[in-house]
């Protein structure tokens, strides 16, 4: 094996060499990539200093030819990677000029923009495209989650954390937004209404897996709410109560959504608001509170049609559809089946776990044990 590594590296060092000056730039920088890129990608993270838009685009090319750089053309759009030999010989040359920080902040800059710039289709319309597009792109944007992770003068991970939330609840990926949720813990307090929303988030995702680490996080927004009255903390309220729910104070509960209701006019974020409020609705539909659900659902159903967000209406359908199954049980298929397939299309197997349950009594009270047991095995 240490043979064949000298033999490669002699090989990649004598292919860098017939490369012309731009080239081996070009070459050079794009060694920051840990994932696969686009030129739209490569043309603002390498131009500069002596490699121009258009030679970034002919540097790669002639670099795919000189089979340095592999071309995967099987996407939608030709996207391209190095070899981890080579991204290792392009990294100690960036590193030897002295200029390896600035290309990897070129890259976590335009990386941390790709994730914002796509904010309001995740909390509004478009957000299975908006998140599918981020997925691709998911290995680079844990670099720029990292860097700012570790940037303790810019709340930009925090903005980052919060508009990745669905990909975190909403796509199966909640074991790895819960460890980025713990980064929270060791962040400053630099911009307290982004803290705020990051903490009442953290609490959701910790949820799936930790009630004790959802609470304390949601405990953390709550208290920095009060001291500073930076925003209501409405998701980790919600947070608490599905908490309290789970661990059987039913009253606790239904008061912590009492709070919810009471601050949500306050919250300008339509998506935080529906969010929090449809988890009302779960809460006190499975906590026996009937008569508080008639204007809720209203509310909540109003926000859905406004953003129109999947994510939001996959969840506002999961938490009627537990009450439709006891009150309107020849509606509750609709219900069920709708949330279903939204859940399945947003890729959130998790949250179809329990909807598939409830398809199954649904099936079963219908004297279709056959789909029942369909449901089942789901």
């Amino acid at each position: 094996a240490p043979g064949r590594h000298r033999t490669l590296d002699a090989a990649v060092r004598w292919s860098y060499e017939l490369l012309d000056e731009t080239q081996q730039r070009v070459f050079d920088r794009l060694s920051v990539f840990v994932g696969p890129f686009t030129i739209e990608a490569a043309e603002v993270v390498v131009a500069g200093d002596g490699a121009e838009g258009w030679e970034v685009l002919d540097g790669i090319l002639a670099l795919v030819d000189k089979s340095l750089v592999v071309a995967d053309e099987r996407a939608t759009d030709s996207r391209y990677r190095l070899l981890e030999t080579m991204r290792q010989f392009g990294h100690a040359n960036l590193a030897d000029a002295g200029v390896e920080n600035l290309y990897r902040d070129h890259y976590a800059d335009y990386y941390a923009e790709y994730v914002l710039s796509r904010r309001s289709q995740l909390r509004g319309s478009g957000d299975i495209a908006a998140a599918t597009e981020i997925e691709r792109e998911l290995e680079n944007i844990r670099v720029a989650l990292r860097q700012s992770a570790d940037d303790e003068a810019s709340p930009r991970f925090e903005d980052l954390f919060c508009a990745l939330y669905t990909l975190w609840n909403g796509r199966g990926r909640s074991s790895e937004g819960a460890a980025w949720a713990a980064e929270l813990n060791r962040r400053p307090d630099l911009d307290p209404a982004t803290r705020i929303h990051a903490l009442d988030f953290a609490a959701a995702v910790m949820a799936q897996s930790n009630l004790a680490a959802s609470e304390e996080m949601a405990q953390a927004a709550v208290d920095l709410s009060d001291s500073t009255g930076a925003a209501p903390p409405l998701t980790a309220i919600s947070a608490m109560s599905l908490c309290a729910m789970r661990h059987g104070r039913t009253e606790g509960a239904i008061a912590g959504c009492d709070r919810i209701i009471a601050l949500a006019a306050d919250e300008p974020d339509l998506f935080v608001r529906g969010h929090a409020l449809s988890t009302c609705y779960a809460v006190f539909a499975i906590c026996g509170a009937s008569d508080r659900l008639d204007d809720l659902q209203r509310d909540v159903t109003m926000l859905v049609e406004q953003l129109d967000n999947r994510y939001l209406e996959a969840m506002s359908l999961s938490g009627l559809a537990t009450h439709v199954h006891v009150t309107e049980p020849d509606r509750a298929g609709e219900f069920l089946l709708r949330a279903y397939g939204l859940n399945d299309e947003l890729g959130n197997q998790g949250g179809n776990i329990q909807t598939a349950m409830f398809l199954a009594f649904h099936e079963l009270r219908a004297g279709d044990s056959v789909a029942a047991a369909h449901w089942a095995r789901r």
